[in-house]
């Protein structure tokens, strides 16, 4: 019985102990303004079908965004047909590639997302 009391201390001891220690303060580290981005996606699909590729190309920058520039950069965007040239607008405009991902989206259907991010414009 003395074995399982001992037991029994030891794990409810390493148990606490191991709960106490990760419950420590956290530092509140603060992000410099330097290192603040605006980030958006740019969303290629391609769909294969008999007559050709259709290309369709948008951009999504949250729900939330308070981006000055997103309606102009969305209505251009919505008129190229070559990913590569979107891409290039983009990039003129202070924007650069930090993600890429392909997947295919359905069986004729392939969706290549970029992730762009940007540096806030500064306000004068």
């Amino acid at each position: 019985m003395k074995k399982y009391t001992l037991l029994f201390l030891l794990f409810f001891t390493i148990n606490f102990i191991s709960t106490y220690s990760q419950s420590g303060t956290s530092k509140n580290i603060s992000i410099s303004e330097s290192t603040k981005y605006i980030y958006c996606e740019l969303v290629q699909q391609d769909v294969y079908r008999l007559d050709g590729v259709r290309t369709t190309i948008f951009l999504n920058f949250g729900s939330k965004s308070e981006y000055k520039n997103q309606t102009t950069e969305s209505d251009f965007i919505k008129l190229q047909k070559d990913g590569m040239d979107a891409l290039n607008y983009m990039s003129e405009n202070g924007w650069e590639v930090a993600f890429k991902n392909s997947r295919e989206a359905g069986s004729a259907t392939i969706e290549t997302i970029y992730l762009l991010r940007r540096k806030p414009l500064e306000e004068k």
